[in-house]
């Protein structure tokens, strides 16, 4: 991660805390980064479409209780950085977005795009979700038709 992007919306309806992790994560303008949560109800597939025509994959991990400890603990030789979907502490009843690094079975939050950086000061992450990237190469571009969600 080269650069620290911030929200420039931390409204609990239209917050862009997704695009500012990605645009952190990938060195992306943020401006160049759609609002994915503008899209409604099926903003995940506008999600994975930006990502894919910018040959980047993704895996969605659901993490919750039992399963994230399960999930760090099988997952002790996996080092990379992932966006994490937290409870927000800023909105009741909101996910929020922050980048993560998980390294050695542990999973620790390096960027919180809120400037407030509320969620950097819990050391208890109340993780949702975990999206995990890879590259999509010419190796592998049938793998692209893989993240479309039904119409």
């Amino acid at each position: 991660m080269k650069k620290r992007i911030y929200q420039t919306d931390t409204s609990s309806k239209t917050g862009n805390c997704l695009p500012a992790c990605i645009a952190s994560m990938f060195d992306f303008p943020l401006e160049s980064i759609p609002n994915f949560i503008l899209s409604g109800r099926y903003w995940r597939q506008s999600y994975y479409e930006f990502l894919r025509n910018n040959n980047i994959g993704v895996i969605f991990i659901p993490v919750t209780g039992k399963n994230f400890k399960w999930f760090l603990e099988a997952n002790q030789n996996l080092e990379t950085y992932c966006i994490c979907s937290v409870e927000s502490f800023t909105h009741k009843d909101v996910l929020h977005a922050v980048v993560g690094r998980l390294y050695n079975g542990v999973l620790e939050v390096i960027h919180d795009p809120n400037p407030n950086n509320v969620e950097l000061a819990d050391k208890e992450y109340r993780v949702q979700e975990i999206d995990l990237f890879f590259s999509i190469t010419a190796e592998n571009q049938n793998w692209k038709n893989d993240f479309r969600l039904p119409a």
